[in-house]
């Protein structure tokens, strides 16, 4: 039998999860999702989601994301409006959630952040992706205002 966890376990490392991330951001890149998260990202930051889309700056907690633990499950903090605005031109193809701490950008084994792909909102369960936009045709025009937002803690030996 695989090791299982108990819903308070895994409420608890979600709890973990909100608390880290409390505060950061979630940034939008056209390049492919590196490998793994210790890796720079790759690509050009085309936008940024943030509180409002307001501007950010890491290490303060002004227009920092907030995530809640729903059980599982770390999820935006529905007390906020999250907000996509962009600051380049190109096609949005990964994301990378950044803590709220200040990150160089470059390669990292200590900073906490998360990546994904993008896909559209069309092609939901046909794609591989982490988050569905329903443009991913990104430019300095773009706000678009995120209403849900969800991580799963998997289970540990996943």
């Amino acid at each position: 039998m695989a090791v299982t966890e108990s819903t308070g376990w895994a409420t608890a490392r979600s709890a973990a999860f909100a608390s880290a991330f409390n505060y950061g951001c979630i940034e939008i890149y056209d390049g492919v999702q590196p490998a793994t998260p210790d890796l720079p990202a790759n690509g050009v930051l085309l936008g940024r989601i943030t509180v409002n889309g307001g501007a950010w700056t890491p290490g303060m907690s002004a227009n920092g994301l907030r995530f809640i633990s729903a059980g599982r499950y770390a999820i935006k903090d529905p007390q906020q409006t999250w907000v996509l605005v962009g600051l380049g031109t190109g096609t949005a193809r990964s994301f990378r959630l950044r803590a709220n701490p200040p990150d160089t950008g470059g390669p990292s084994s200590t900073a906490l952040r998360l990546d994904g792909a993008i896909g559209l909102v069309d092609d939901v369960g046909t794609v591989d992706a982490q988050m569905f936009l329903p443009s991913t045709a990104i430019t300095p025009a773009t706000s678009l205002e995120i209403n849900n937002w969800w991580y799963a803690v998997p289970p540990i030996g996943d």
